[in-house]
């Protein structure tokens, strides 16, 4: 979620499952569209789902295991509750830093708690997207020094995507985002690479190589510079083997010209949402660019941050995955309460809002 400190509170019991999978889209697959062959395809800027019809992801973020071994609530009740919302997209933050045995912090059971929300994921038909969202300068050990925003990924990262791709290539509900936030470099080394902090940064395009290396044919996402606030560079050179690729766009509320304070409500030219949206990222969707806001969220108690940013996504007909799955503090980004029930915080009632829309439910108010 860029240099803001992302703290997470543990959530409580017991959700209702309800059964609906994805919205659709008015547009249809484009021609040579494979129907119904149980898996994800991108088609220019639509997806086509397991059954053949269009789909748009529209879901959540969830964190823990990025930082901790186990997690938490990693379970099929607190997915259950992400699915009565009407998700059918979640993205899982992970890190190679417990899944490899060359790291000093590895740990055994880490993979196999991943391969749990995998099935979670089969079983309720939302696709699991694993976010390798830690990069480590190319160390194996001394995590205290790594922080958890590297500006680039490396060496570690493009084990541990080989790692993921060899792992899922068969399971056509898991999709691998390349890494998390590139930021404060340029588009060649966003691509290609190059030396960064004293370290060899790998670039985006032997990130998906090596993934596609695997035989995985999933959907992967390649997430923009300057932490995912920028999509210009893609939008007339897209990433070479990119069939199946959609590009990650991330939106928060923090910056107009100046920095925006906590106690201050965000408005930049006019608007609710980050002016780059329009200047940075749409770009990329009017030419043809298949596009997801895969990280938006607000610390403030105000609604409006977060509807904006959505009725934009619903505006320009593309994804969304709000941070962040918890229950807790309005400034700990937690989309629900801290009561432990499922109940929407101030930021997650409009999640939840555009959510049921979505799917053509009623909300919880009878609207």
């Amino acid at each position: 979620m860029g240099h803001i400190k992302k703290s997470l509170r543990r959530v409580a019991l017991i959700g209702m499952v309800v059964a609906a999978l994805g919205s659709i889209i008015a547009t249809a697959p484009a021609q040579g569209a494979s129907k119904g062959d149980g898996k994800f395809h991108v088609y220019g800027r639509n997806v086509v789902g397991p059954d053949g019809n269009p789909v748009v992801f529209r879901g959540v973020n969830k964190g823990g295991l990025e930082y901790s071994a186990n997690g938490y609530d990693e379970e099929m009740w607190n997915y259950q509750r992400m699915k009565s919302w009407g998700a059918n997209f979640v993205r899982v933050a992970v890190a190679d830093n417990f899944a490899l045995k060359t790291m000093c912090s590895y740990d055994r059971n880490y993979i196999k708690t991943i391969d749990r929300i995998v099935s979670i994921g089969e079983q309720l038909k939302m696709l699991i997207m694993l976010d390798d969202h830690i990069a480590t300068k190319g160390l194996t050990c001394g995590r205290n020094g790594w922080a958890s925003n590297q500006k680039m990924p490396d060496a570690r990262n493009v084990e541990f995507l080989k790692m993921l791709g060899t792992r899922y290539k068969n399971r056509p509900y898991v999709a691998i985002d390349l890494y998390n936030e590139p930021h404060q470099i340029g588009w060649d080394t966003w691509r290609k690479g190059g030396v960064v902090d004293g370290y060899k940064a790998v670039g985006m395009q032997q990130l998906l190589d090596t993934v596609r290396g695997t035989g995985f044919k999933g959907v992967v996402f390649a997430t923009g510079v300057d932490w995912g606030n920028d999509l210009r560079g893609i939008a007339d050179t897209p990433l070479a083997n990119d069939t199946n690729v959609i590009y990650a766009a991330h939106s928060y509320p923090f910056w107009c010209d100046r920095a925006v304070g906590l106690n201050e409500a965000y408005r930049c030219k006019g608007k609710q949402y980050p002016a780059f949206l329009d200047t940075q990222i749409a770009p990329a969707i009017n030419k043809g660019r298949p596009v997801m806001i895969t990280e938006f969220g607000t610390p403030r108690s105000n609604d409006g941050e977060m509807r904006s940013v959505l009725q934009w996504a619903e505006d320009h007909h593309i994804g969304y995955a709000a941070w962040l799955w918890c229950n807790g503090k309005m400034t700990d980004f937690c989309l629900l309460t801290p009561d432990g029930k499922n109940t929407p915080s101030v930021s997650g009632k409009p999640v939840q809002d555009f959510l049921f829309k979505a799917n053509g439910w009623k909300s919880l108010n009878g609207k």
